[in-house]
């Protein structure tokens, strides 16, 4: 059997004697085959925002990948933005099919978008996926290398999210924890988060700083 099949296939027989009769036997076989592996379309690209923790740069990646496979298995899709975000549909346009069923709707893949905070000195996040029928693969997509603007202090004070992530789905009550990195070179008064414009919490680092030092102190 050639490889990279997928879809619906038929089968017709021609059968030949010795003396050079024929015969024509036409759909003896109708079915599903599918020995081609998924494939990916990925992309990685820093965004420029970054911050450093214990000396140690982070930097934020932008990731982009699709997943392209007729019989794709969702529950056997693994990658960087899995746990982070749900994975758009993407339809394909068979003409042969359409012209036969124009009103079939066939799913050919997925596609992925999120932003992750990755050390600069770590590997590429790989993909990798299966169908429903066992075949598999895996691919990776080195990310473009962008200084990141926020990974050394400076005069004005920096400040990134780290989690939750940019597009990140939050499923969450009245509450819910983010994670930050923010910097100075002449030290940190304050942070104020807002959303949307309205201010959610301010924290209050001189207050904290002299708590602890009183508690070191004393306690």
């Amino acid at each position: 059997m050639p490889p990279g099949l997928e879809g619906k296939y038929q089968i017709d027989l021609r059968s030949t004697d010795a003396i050079g009769n024929q015969r024509i036997t036409a759909s003896a076989w109708r079915g599903m085959i599918d020995n081609l592996a998924p494939r990916f379309e990925i992309s990685a690209e820093t965004t420029g925002a970054g911050y450093n923790q214990g000396g140690r740069v982070y930097q934020e990646l932008s990731y982009r990948y699709d997943i392209l496979d007729a019989h794709l298995d969702a529950l056997r899709v693994g990658g960087p933005c899995q746990g982070l975000v749900e994975g758009e549909r993407l339809f394909g346009e068979n003409a042969v099919e359409q012209a036969l069923f124009p009103d079939l709707i066939q799913r050919n893949g997925l596609r992925y978008e999120c932003n992750r905070w990755q050390p600069t000195s770590a590997a590429p996040s790989s993909v990798s996926a299966c169908d429903i029928y066992g075949n598999c693969a895996s691919a990776s997509a080195a990310p473009r290398t962008v200084v990141a603007q926020n990974a050394a202090p400076s005069a004005a004070p920096q400040a990134v999210i780290v989690d939750p992530s940019a597009g990140q789905t939050i499923a969450a009550g009245s509450t819910f924890s983010v994670t930050l990195s923010a910097q100075a070179t002449a030290g940190l008064k304050s942070i104020v988060l807002s959303i949307d414009g309205a201010v959610a919490q301010t924290i209050d680092l001189a207050t904290a700083m002299r708590s602890a030092i009183r508690c070191a102190r004393l306690c």
